[in-house]
């Protein structure tokens, strides 16, 4: 096991996360490609590979996610939160091919 006194956390890198809630309303979609599922997660949104269950995750949010969508050719995804002054912000990315 290493040491890690004197590391920045920002230096880790996420492996996994357990949970989903269901709290975000039709927030869980089957990627067009039917190997992937996309999901918000607290303040990421999760693409986990169905058959091995590998997660990548999308940041940048600050808050929870409140909505997400899947474009139908699956080359994108969208998701917003609300803000503290009720206002939604929003990104998209690209899926990275592996």
């Amino acid at each position: 096991m290493k040491h890690c006194v004197g590391r920045d956390v920002n230096e880790f890198e996420i492996k996994g996360i357990i949970g989903f809630d269901g709290s975000t309303t039709n927030g869980l979609f089957v990627h067009p490609d039917g190997k992937h599922i996309v999901y918000p997660l607290g303040n990421k949104v999760a693409i986990q590979e169905w058959s091995t269950k590998k997660q990548q995750f999308l940041v940048g949010h600050t808050n929870i996610i409140s909505a997400t969508a899947v474009s139908t050719s699956g080359k994108y995804i969208a998701s917003g939160q609300i803000n503290h002054i009720g206002f939604k912000n929003s990104y998209e990315t690209a899926i990275q091919e592996r």
